[in-house]
């Protein structure tokens, strides 16, 4: 499955997978890896498979790594997580409000520039 590369104000994050499961990818250089997986599904188990655990994190958890400025792994971010759908729903709201925000700040400073 393909991944989805999502902006943030400091880094960026990868959202592997959708519908069932995901595909286990290598993180992808310190940026945090999330699969959207639900408890005792495919990808959870693949992942456990795969990295020896599947621990889940919040969207609050994901934006922190993201944002942070560090790398995801000096964060103890060293294997992909897993989120549930509704944690990437919120997930997608804030990177959305927060492009949102970018957007109208740019835009105002293209007023300001133009006067």
């Amino acid at each position: 499955m393909g991944g989805w590369v999502f902006g943030t104000a400091a880094a960026a994050l990868v959202i592997l997978g959708a519908g069932g499961g995901a595909v286990a990818e290598p993180a992808d250089r310190g940026r945090p890896v999330v699969h959207v997986c639900e408890r005792g599904n495919y990808a959870e188990r693949m992942l456990k498979r795969e990295h020896g655990a599947a621990p889940f994190a919040t969207a609050a958890e994901v934006l922190a790594v993201a944002n942070s400025g560090q790398d995801a792994a000096a964060q103890g971010w060293t294997t992909p997580r897993c989120m549930t759908a509704l944690e990437y729903q919120r997930l997608h709201e804030a990177l959305r409000r927060a492009a949102d925000e970018r957007r109208a700040r740019s835009k105002a400073r293209s007023v300001l520039a133009a006067r």
